[in-house]
């Protein structure tokens, strides 16, 4: 539970970000290009944030497998 809230809360600020620009852009007729690399920079950060959450949760389970694999394995034959 605590990576969920961990990514919530991450995501959370992320689209603070987006909407922040986003109503910046709308309101103050900020250049559109300015817009879109602040947005573009948003996106690739929280990219990466989803592919580091989603190898940590794939290792965390692949152990968990493996440490259920091996009670069986070495617990079968008793």
């Amino acid at each position: 539970m605590e990576a969920t809230t961990q990514m919530d809360e991450f995501v959370s600020d992320l689209m603070k970000k987006v909407k922040d620009e986003v109503s910046a852009a709308y309101y103050y007729g900020k250049h559109p290009n300015r817009s879109e690399s602040v947005l573009y920079e948003i996106e690739k950060e929280l990219s990466s944030q989803l592919a580091m959450q989603y190898l940590n949760g794939w290792r965390d389970g692949r152990h968990e497998l493996l440490d259920e694999l091996k009670k069986k394995v070495v617990g079968g034959h008793k």
